[in-house]
């Protein structure tokens, strides 16, 4: 079920015509800048026409909202706690109203405080949110993270102890990064290491299960812990790892989106799906005399970020 972030320029219905032109069987949007404050009002109209052609345009294929990258739900100072509360209410709010399969949250930040501490300030914040009565059946996806200064969910440890202690596992769930893993320090790029890491997260995961992938290669190296996306095949993960997952009927029916580098209007996307598409059809591990996906990856060389 694999597809890509879009945007929502022109309206946020626009967002599945993009989704649709490249052949989507997911998908995943902001549902405004996500660098601001500024949260958008949406009439019923608006949500019941993107709703609408969800269903006409791509069959209702299941998609992600990813919440606000200002939003901090361990953050300890007062006047962030209020703005971060606020917005992550009102995209649980919309993403209910859209019906979106999952509205990913990134865990947040302690601010150099104790780390217990800041894991239950996260989940008291989350906890306020999801206990409320929505519309639809939206969960809220903590997504893991690449490691960075002192941001939370690096670790499965971490988001089982905010599952634990929100306590509400039919709205809750997990979203798997693949360059944040390896940021991380998560070697995912052989049999065993795949096996133990995806186990240790399901372990973490209501119900053991994943309920999306963010499939993105990686710029910098393993355990470098910083979260830099590149095209699939050309980072330091490599085609292995992608192939692994494709194949691993645990997760057939799980959406998959990418993130990867793009500019408007350049076929980054189209080439990144089509190596997605092109490892879900071999049978065996990649080898590098494959000559299809050796020139799709040789192609996305040239968008290679710098």
């Amino acid at each position: 079920m694999a597809g890509v972030h879009v945007s929502i320029a022109g309206g946020i219905s626009e967002s599945v015509s993009r989704a649709s032109r490249i052949d989507c069987s997911s998908f995943q949007i902001f549902t405004h800048s996500s660098r601001t404050w500024d949260f958008p009002e949406f009439t019923d109209q608006e949500v019941e026409e993107f709703r609408s052609r969800c269903l006409s345009e791509l069959s209702g294929a299941p998609f992600l909202i990813h919440a606000s990258y200002l939003i901090n739900v361990a953050t300890p100072r007062p006047d962030l706690i209020l703005k971060s509360s606020i917005t992550l209410n009102l995209e649980w709010e919309l993403a209910n109203r859209l019906g979106a399969l999952g509205l990913v949250l990134h865990p947040g930040s302690s601010g150099g405080a104790p780390i217990g501490e800041a894991l239950e300030r996260a989940s008291e914040m989350i906890s306020s949110v999801v206990e409320k009565k929505s519309s639809g059946k939206t969960k809220l996806l903590i997504e893991n993270t690449a490691g960075a200064g002192h941001t939370l969910g690096r670790s499965p440890e971490e988001i089982a102890r905010i599952m634990e202690l929100v306590g509400q596992p039919e709205k809750m769930g997990v979203c798997l990064d693949s360059c944040h893993l390896l940021a991380s320090g998560y070697e995912i790029r052989n049999e065993s290491g795949y096996l133990e890491t995806i186990s240790r997260f399901l372990d973490a995961a209501p119900k053991r299960k994943v309920d999306a992938f963010h499939l993105n290669d990686a710029y910098a190296a393993l355990g470098s812990a910083k979260d830099r996306h590149t095209h699939i095949g050309i980072g330091h993960i490599g085609p292995w790892f992608f192939w692994r997952l494709l194949h691993d009927q645990r997760f057939f029916d799980t959406p998959m989106v990418l993130e990867t580098p793009k500019k408007e209007g350049t076929p980054e996307d189209i080439l990144n799906l089509a190596v997605i598409r092109r490892l879900a059809e071999m049978e065996n591990p990649p080898e590098k005399n494959d000559p299809v996906l050796g020139n799709l990856i040789d192609q996305l060389r040239e968008f290679a970020p710098k």
